[in-house]
């Protein structure tokens, strides 16, 4: 296997599928399992095995999950296999509670019980966003797949929209969805239309599963070329009306001649360790709380423990979770996952010494937000505790672009963990944005291995995302990418001073560029500095004698060396490293060809007797920086 890829790497399954997953960042609750409809594509209308019977949630098992576990959280999402408004007393209790702790609250329904009472709860308590399903544009289509009136379902709509209008409100933002079949996707252009006429701002088209009743009917399994012909159709529509278009799972037409994408042969290993894997993040972020008081990943799998007699971390940390985390991290997930039309299937890349967030989000663990932009840069809200994770020789220096926020009270420190070492603790200004800099120590091996980071910090709770509130994720910190920077291996100085690494940038006619990376463990008397000076290659048989026979001038006229003495940087922010660059002039006088670059220290009184030492027992007066060729000057 090669352990570039992430899933080959036994500390990134750990961190993955182990305990240290943190909360998740929404939940899924079903109140109900009843219904007023009986779609054809509704598993319940067929009453395929593991359909749920009718039940709604119990008021005790409720009350649980809103005390334990929806005051963590920053979003809830109400939804499941029945209709929400059946059971308005406990759409209510949600949004009272989800209010009283500003959290965001969406909903889905099928629009024919909005009446005036549940659309005057909805738009007083801040339903963010309310997605109804359709799955048709015309009356005769939508009563041949939902056997009911799409005007009731449209004067509905018109109706929350004038409440939220006479409220002065822009919620619920409203969505209309369909069920990819080929009955309907031709519908599909058309029902973008419809959403402009009645004030909708997004159209979702869903990707379907096939079971008896709807055999051959999924767009998504069985034509994708025909489903990407009308997708393209409703987009310019959507783009003629300024409406947004999204697709569940986002890749149903990522390959439209690949006719079954869930079949064995499509997800099987290949020979290079880069077999496709499923691409759901439901067990990481967002359990399911079913109506029988069972917690699952979601709608379609077996529970993983039931809140009656269990408390929910205890669940979501359980052996059960973690057996599937792990699962899906391989080659054989579950013939549920398999089967699964929600999601889709990713290939693996080669985890690289580089993490740009919306580029590299693979290499993203847990304890993070989805990527957003701003003013054309793209970053990440980190949680209480981030890992990512990087590909990289050692030893080396871990450069991170971080950003605090403004508001006191927030974040201002983070520790930073490197491949379970000690923790770094980096301490920031409210609204700071800068670069850190941490040594990552040297690994047992010296070829390319995978280096884990953590993140965490203090949150401040409870969080906010009612709308018109504080960002919930000014809690936090903002993280705009990370590198590794491949380094020689460190000097040791006295005083305690280290040298972590140095690069030398190619020599330009006039100067060359160094760059300096120092561990300066805290205050050093003044005066401390560094020389560096170079030497023609071409005497140097003895470097170390040479620069010390050099130091004491004694040997060697100015015009076959040229030198940079300056202070030597102390760092202001313990424990991050010091970056010093340091342009070494090349005077006219110098010959061109080849020399040595060294690099010392000085004692504060300036007298330029070397204080640098290794772990070697012989002490020594300089380190190597670089040969270089300098072309002189004209």
């Amino acid at each position: 296997m090669n352990n570039t890829y992430l899933h080959n790497v036994p500390s990134y399954r750990r961190f993955m599928a182990g305990s240290a997953v943190p909360f998740p960042t929404a939940i899924n609750i079903e109140l109900t399992t009843h219904c007023n409809l009986r779609c054809i594509m509704c598993p319940k209308t067929s009453g395929i095995a593991r359909t749920p019977s009718n039940r709604t949630m119990p008021i005790p098992i409720l009350e649980k999950i809103l005390r334990d576990v929806l005051p963590y959280v920053f979003r809830v999402d109400m939804v499941g296999d029945g209709e929400i408004f059946l059971v308005p007393d406990l759409v209510k209790k949600v949004l009272e509670a989800a209010q009283a702790h500003k959290i965001l609250v969406n909903a889905s329904t099928n629009g024919l019980l909005l009446n005036h009472d549940t659309a005057r709860m909805i738009v007083d308590y801040q339903l963010n966003d309310l997605n109804v399903s359709l799955d048709a544009c015309t009356a005769k289509s939508y009563r041949s797949i939902r056997g009911a009136d799409l005007g009731n379902v449209l004067d509905n709509i018109d109706h929350l929209n004038r409440l939220k209008q006479d409220a002065g409100s822009i919620f619920p933002r409203l969505q209309f969805s369909m069920v990819g079949m080929k009955r309907n996707i031709q519908e599909f252009p058309g029902l973008v239309a419809l959403a402009h006429k009645h004030g909708v701002e997004a159209v979702m088209l869903q990707a379907m599963g096939e079971f008896h009743g709807v055999d051959n009917q999924s767009i998504y399994l069985r034509d994708r070329r025909t489903g990407l012909k009308w997708l393209n159709e409703a987009r310019q529509t959507a783009s003629q009306f300024g409406l947004s278009i999204h697709l569940w799972p986002e890749d149903q037409f990522a390959d439209p001649g690949d006719p079954n994408p869930d079949s064995s042969e499509c997800r099987s290993t290949q020979s290079t360790g880069t077999h496709r894997l499923k691409d759901c993040g439901f067990p990481w972020d967002v359990p399911y709380f079913a109506a029988d008081g069972s917690v699952r990943p979601c709608c379609a799998m077996p529970p993983m423990g039931q809140l009656d007699h269990q408390h929910f971390t205890e669940i979501w940390h359980g052996e059960s979770y973690s057996r599937l985390r792990e699962s899906l991290l391989s080659h054989h997930p579950p013939e549920e996952c398999v089967r699964c039309p929600g999601r889709g299937w990713y290939t693996p890349e080669a985890c690289c010494d580089h993490l740009i967030p919306g580029i590299d989000d693979r290499q993203f663990g847990t304890g993070w937000f989805e990527t957003e932009s701003y003013k054309g840069e793209s970053y990440r809200w980190a949680r209480e505790r981030a890992v990512f994770f990087l590909c990289g020789k050692s030893p080396g220096i871990l450069e991170m672009d971080l950003h605090t926020v403004w508001d006191p009270g927030t974040t201002q420190e983070v520790d930073v963990q490197i491949d379970g070492g000690p923790s770094y603790r980096c301490c920031f200004k409210y609204g700071e944005r800068r670069t850190v800099l941490l040594p990552v120590p040297k690994a047992e091996r010296d070829h390319a291995i995978i280096h884990d980071i953590v993140l965490a910090g203090a949150v401040w709770r409870p969080v906010m995302t009612v709308p018109g509130e504080r960002d919930p994720r000014a809690l936090s910190v903002m993280f705009y990418g990370a590198r590794l920077l491949p380094m020689p291996e460190a000097v040791r100085f006295a005083n305690g001073i280290n040298l972590i690494g140095w690069s030398v940038a190619p020599p330009e006619p006039s100067h060359v560029l160094i760059e300096l990376y120092w561990d300066i463990p805290g205050p050093l008397p003044a005066g401390i500095g560094l020389f560096i000076h170079g030497y023609p290659a071409t005497i140097s048989r003895n470097p170390m004698g040479m620069l010390m026979y050099e130091i004491r001038r004694k040997f060697l006229a100015s015009r076959t060396r040229f030198q940079l003495d300056i202070p030597l940087t102390i760092a202001n922010r313990f424990p991050e490293l010091t970056h010093q660059t340091c342009r070494l002039d090349i005077p006219t006088s110098v010959s061109p060809g080849d020399y040595h670059l060294f690099l010392g220290l000085v004692t504060p009184n300036g007298n330029r007797v070397p204080i640098i030492h290794c772990d070697h027992p012989t002490h020594r007066s300089s380190v190597q920086l670089a040969q270089i060729h300098t072309q002189g000057l004209s």
